[in-house]
């Protein structure tokens, strides 16, 4: 079969099909979220009548489905938001946009101004495996970058959106990893946990308390003796969290408090047990 490159694009200029989510530790993630990842175009709803459209682009090299031969693909799917103020509409969907934009080029090894279009750095990365497979005759490898991104909560006050990654370009083993991206659905501003609640410590004990719980290590433990590397074994919060119809979710990825074969680590914090720090605007999530 002779090898080609080709493009799907469909729409927004980051394009979308369904990605395959490789088996990873991020299984108990997916069972907390029953993730839906959907393999059509049509419109989405989501709550308080923001709708929004799943786009996807698609690109690949070779066959990826014959294990034994080399191959590349690129997988994005995201949701784009269609909203009543165009502005916060057209913030939200710049934010979205540029955030894949800066992870799908962190794969390309381009330095400075970065292009402005998924299908540029696509074109980067195709380069870079063709001239690892014409310089060396026994390059046998398949690479794939899979993005998929999902809306987990949009309502009057915020609206979260989860980016999932998975990829493998060379090394010993994939890498996967979740972020958030969380927005003022008035502004279309970017919002933090910081920016929701009135005590900043007392979020933090809670978190730690939820850390200690799901991975079994009792109060008062060292968690370096458990496995984890937090400095002078002080817990810190992870770098990744979003807001779900439950409460607040916390991802340490892998790598990020502990070795690789710890996996990630993830947490709920349901508004209910956070309505006491919740400032006014937000005491709604939790039914007041």
């Amino acid at each position: 079969m002779q090898e080609s490159f080709h493009q799907n694009i469909h729409y927004f200029g980051i394009p979308v099909n369904s990605l395959f989510m490789k088996t990873t530790r991020l299984t108990f993630f997916i069972l907390l979220y029953t993730l839906s990842f959907s393999c059509n175009n049509k419109p989405d709803k989501g709550s308080d009548n923001i709708d929004y459209q799943i786009v996807t682009f698609e690109t690949s090299f070779g066959d990826c489905s014959n294990t034994d031969s080399n191959c590349y693909e690129i997988k994005i799917v995201c949701p784009e938001l269609k909203m009543g103020n165009p502005g916060v509409q057209t913030r939200i969907n710049a934010s979205i946009r540029d955030t894949v934009l800066n992870t799908l080029a962190g794969f390309s090894g381009l330095q400075g101004n970065l292009p402005s279009s998924v299908e540029d750095i696509s074109k980067n990365i195709f380069n870079e495996f063709a001239r690892l497979k014409e310089e060396f005759s026994d390059f046998s490898q398949q690479w794939y970058i899979r993005m998929e991104a999902e809306v987990l909560l949009a309502n009057e006050q915020l609206i979260s959106i989860m980016l999932f990654t998975d990829s493998y370009t060379g090394g010993a083993h994939g890498n996967s990893w979740i972020s958030f991206l969380n927005f003022s659905t008035e502004t279309g501003t970017e919002l933090t946990w910081k920016d929701m609640v009135t005590n900043k410590k007392e979020f933090l004990k809670l978190s730690e308390i939820k850390f200690r719980k799901v991975r079994e290590i009792p109060v008062g433990a060292s968690l370096g003796e458990a496995g984890f590397f937090f400095k002078d074994d002080v817990f810190v919060l992870p770098q990744s969290i979003g807001f779900t119809e439950e409460g607040m979710v916390s991802v340490f990825n892998s790598y990020e408090a502990g070795p690789y074969y710890l996996g990630p680590t993830e947490y709920l914090i349901p508004w209910n047990k956070l309505e006491f720090i919740l400032k006014d605007p937000y005491k709604i999530l939790a039914g007041k």
